[in-house]
C-alpha cells in the first residue's frame, strides 16, 4: 500500500509539471521521468519530478525573427525556480516499513538568456524550409541534500553534542560512505551554454542537433549555511564540468479513429537522442573518472510533452551518498518533455 501510493506521488508530481505549461514557448529545461531499472539493483523505480515555476519570462517572441525577409537576432529571457527531487523505492520485501530511499532534494533557481536568427533559408518559399541557431546561456544556483543528519562514513557515530567521533566498536571495513543515513549537502553554482542547429519545415521544427557544455562549483565559502564541507569535497570534488549532444526529429503519427484506441498517443511528436558526460576529477577509490547518461525518448504533442523514455547510465551513481558506487543500468519508463516547438510565424508579403 505504501509503495502504490509513494508511486502515485511522483505521477502526480509529473502530472502536476506538464499542466498548465503546454502554452509556454520555453527550452532548455529539466525533464521529469519515472523508470524502471535493469537489473534492478535492488530498486522498484526511480522518479524525478521537476516542475519549472516561473518567476519572469518573456519568450513568446523567441523566433519571431526566423520568418523576417532580412536575418536578425530575436531573444529572450527567464528566471526559473525548479523545486526539483529525485526518489527510489526499494524492491526489498525487508524493508516494506521504509520502501523510499533518502530522496534527493534538487531546488534551483536559474537565470537564462536566449536568442535566435536564421542562418539559412528563403522565406519566401512556399514548404517553410529554413535553418537557424538558438543559442542559451544559463546561470543557476542550486542545492543538493538529502535531508539527513547521520555522520557521513559508517565508522563514525555521533556525541552527545552531535559531533561524530570514531566508532570504537566499528569492525574492520567499516571506514566507507554511510548509506543509511549519511548526510549529504551542499550549495553550488552552475555556468552554461548551448548551441542548437534547428532546421524547420513546413514552419515547424524538423531537425535539431544541440550541443551543450558548462560546470558546477561548490564554494567552501557556502559551507555555513549548508554547502559542501572538506568530508564531502574530499570524495565529491568541488568542481564538475559537463558536456552533451542532443539530436531531435519530428514524428508525424496517424491518429486511430476506434474509440478503444483513441487514447493512444498520435499526432506530432518528437524522437529524442541525448548523450550527457560529466569528468569526475575528484572521486572515490574504484569510482570511473567519466560518468555518462544516455536517453531515447519519443514523446508527443498530444499529451502535452508526455512519452516514453529509455535511459543508459554507466559511471558513479548521482544519487546523493551513493556516490561511493558505479550505476551501470538501464532505465525505462516515461517522461515530459515541456519544451514546445512553435510554428513559424513568416511576414506577410508586400
Amino acid at each position: 500500500m505504501i509503495r502504490s501510493l509513494d508511486l502515485r506521488l511522483v505521477v502526480a508530481s509529473l502530472l502536476l509539471a506538464s499542466g498548465g505549461l503546454s502554452a509556454q514557448p520555453t527550452i532548455f529545461l529539466d525533464r521529469s521521468y519515472v523508470v524502471r531499472m535493469t537489473p534492478t539493483k535492488g530498486f522498484l523505480y526511480e522518479g524525478q519530478p521537476a516542475i519549472p515555476l516561473f518567476l519572469y519570462r518573456n519568450t513568446d517572441s523567441l523566433y519571431s525573427s526566423l520568418g523576417d525577409p532580412n536575418p536578425r537576432w530575436s531573444t529572450g529571457r527567464a528566471f526559473v525556480l525548479t523545486p526539483m527531487f529525485v526518489i527510489r523505492q526499494l524492491s526489498q520485501k525487508s524493508a516494506a516499513s521504509q520502501p523510499v530511499r533518502t530522496p534527493s532534494f534538487m531546488p534551483k533557481l536559474m537565470a537564462q538568456f536566449v536568442a535566435a536568427r536564421r542562418i539559412q533559408g528563403d522565406v519566401s518559399r512556399t514548404d517553410g524550409s529554413l535553418s537557424a541557431l538558438v543559442l542559451g546561456v544559463d546561470g543557476t544556483f542550486g542545492h543538493y541534500s538529502n535531508g539527513q543528519a547521520g555522520c557521513f562514513r559508517a565508522n563514525y557515530k555521533p556525541d552527545v553534542n552531535g559531533r561524530c567521533l570514531i566508532d570504537g566498536a566499528a569492525g574492520p571495513g567499516s571506514d566507507t560512505l554511510n548509506t543509511v543515513d549519511g548526510g549529504f549537502s551542499t550549495w553550488y553554482f552552475r555556468a552554461q551554454t548551448r548551441a542548437r542547429f534547428a532546421h524547420y519545415r513546413e514552419s515547424l521544427l524538423f531537425f535539431a542537433v544541440t550541443l551543450g557544455a558548462g560546470v558546477d562549483w561548490h564554494p567552501s565559502f557556502l559551507e555555513p549555511m549548508g554547502g559542501m564541507d572538506s568530508s564531502l569535497a574530499a570524495v565529491y570534488g568541488r568542481s564538475r564540468p559537463f558536456g552533451s549532444i542532443e539530436l531531435t526529429r519530428r514524428t508525424t503519427v496517424p491518429c486511430l479513429s476506434v474509440f478503444a484506441l483513441g487514447w493512444l498517443p498520435c499526432g506530432t511528436g518528437r524522437v529524442r537522442a541525448t548523450v550527457n558526460a560529466e569528468y569526475i576529477r575528484v572521486r572515490p577509490p574504484g569510482i570511473s573518472p567519466v560518468a555518462t547518461t544516455s536517453e531515447l525518448a519519443w514523446t508527443f504533442d498530444r499529451c502535452v510533452g508526455f512519452g516514453a523514455i529509455v535511459r543508459l547510465h554507466r559511471g558513479q551513481d548521482y544519487y546523493n551518498i551513493a556516490l561511493g558506487h558505479e550505476l551501470n543500468v538501464i532505465q525505462y519508463g516515461f517522461t515530459f518533455d515541456l519544451e514546445r516547438n512553435d510554428p513559424i510565424r513568416h511576414a506577410p508579403q508586400r
